[in-house]
């Protein structure tokens, strides 16, 4: 979905269909792009209208005298990232994980059966995301996952914005990763 928004947060227009008033002023992404005056990446979400997690992109409306007007908007829908990610990338044994800046598991897929903790999700406190903050885009390393299988993980930053980094980790089997 996707909106526009006044600098106090009213909904001006937006692709869904609403009732009465919407206010946006309590959330994350929103928060940032007034503050920074910057494109801003929020937390994980689950949408307000939609209901499902997302991930909301803002980006604030400046005027020419440099006067915010505004927020616009937009929620990646991470239900589907986990889809083409399961569809389209992973060989069968592999993981692909997708985390904020705080921790949260944006998206997961594991392996079928395997344990690994789903969106919403916090890895704060694990090595695996001790990892993916401290590694370098393209750099790997022999960890547990998140799910206890010990796979080979290629860490990405996804430094999308000033201080919104998403963390990126694509986990082979070690037979798979040493071929």
């Amino acid at each position: 979905s996707f909106g526009v928004f006044r600098s106090n947060g009213d909904r001006v227009c937006g692709s869904q269909q609403l009732e009465g008033s919407y206010n946006v002023a309590s959330r994350n992404w929103f928060q940032l792009a007034v503050e920074t005056r910057a494109f801003a990446v929020g937390r994980y979400q689950i949408g307000k209208v939609t209901g499902r997690p997302s991930l909301g992109l803002a980006k604030p409306l400046i005027d020419r005298s440099g006067t915010s007007q505004g927020v616009v908007y937009t929620a990646l829908n991470l239900k589907l990232v986990e889809e083409r990610a399961a569809a389209n990338l992973l060989p069968v044994g592999a993981s692909f994980l997708l985390v904020d800046r705080a921790g949260t598991v944006l998206s997961a897929v594991p392996q079928a059966g395997s344990d690994t903790p789903g969106a919403g999700a916090s890895i704060v406190q694990s090595e695996l995301f001790a990892a993916m903050k401290s590694g370098r885009t393209g750099s790997s390393q022999e960890l547990r996952g998140i799910d206890g299988r010990p796979l080979l993980f290629f860490f990405f930053n996804l430094g999308l914005a000033a201080d919104a980094s998403i963390y990126a980790a694509i986990g082979l089997p070690l037979e798979a990763g040493r071929t």
